[in-house]
């Protein structure tokens, strides 16, 4: 059965969606009427077998190649990827994580991936692309849970948001911005809104 699923799109509009059948993965990706096919025409296949868990995410780079991320059985930070000859795939972290995992590709290519380890009680940050590598802590502590949130700013800067809960109850949510760049893609330090729980 079908859990979960992302989808994509790439250069000319091309559309790919990932979803997961049990443990495996499938990519189903839309070719356009042309020479070859008269009517639209969706391709499937299995990109990887027996590995899938959960948090599942997929973008794509600015020459529409797949990135894809995951939780495996193994509760590791799986990464794959196609480059468009063959599928790749390899473990960027050996968790445990949460399932919820967030990843933006900035408009130099650099993959930003934020997720937490919950054996650590820590927010993760990997930003990588062929040639680079750098991985961050953002934050720690017994109260840091799953769920989380990130986007990048106009100076390709994470903004990012996790969630805390003392397992009473009592759950926040932490905004972790940067001021890099000054005032340019900064987020406004007043709030707009304010939710109160009873």
């Amino acid at each position: 059965s079908t859990d979960t699923c992302a989808i994509a799109i790439g250069k000319q509009d091309r559309i790919q969606i990932i979803y997961n059948v049990g443990d495996d993965l499938r990519l189903a990706r839309l070719a356009e009427v042309n020479a070859v096919y008269l009517e639209p025409t969706w391709h499937l296949r299995t990109i990887v077998e027996d590995v899938f868990n959960g948090g599942l995410t997929m973008s794509m780079d600015s020459d529409s190649k797949t990135q894809i991320m995951f939780q495996d059985v193994d509760m590791a930070l799986h990464h794959v990827w196609f480059n468009k000859v063959y599928w790749n795939q390899t473990i960027l972290d050996d968790g445990p994580i949460g399932q919820d995992i967030e990843m933006a590709i900035d408009s130099n290519d650099l993959i930003h991936v934020v997720y937490t380890n919950s054996a650590e009680g820590e927010v993760r940050l990997i930003k990588f692309n062929e040639t680079i590598e750098v991985r961050q802590v953002l934050a720690r502590g017994s109260t840091v849970s799953s769920a989380i949130g990130m986007d990048l700013d106009s100076n390709n800067i994470e903004q990012i948001t996790y969630s805390k809960s003392d397992g009473l109850g009592n759950n926040s949510i932490s905004l972790l911005r940067s001021l890099a760049g000054k005032d340019t893609g900064r987020i406004d330090p007043e709030p707009k809104w304010t939710i109160n729980y009873d």
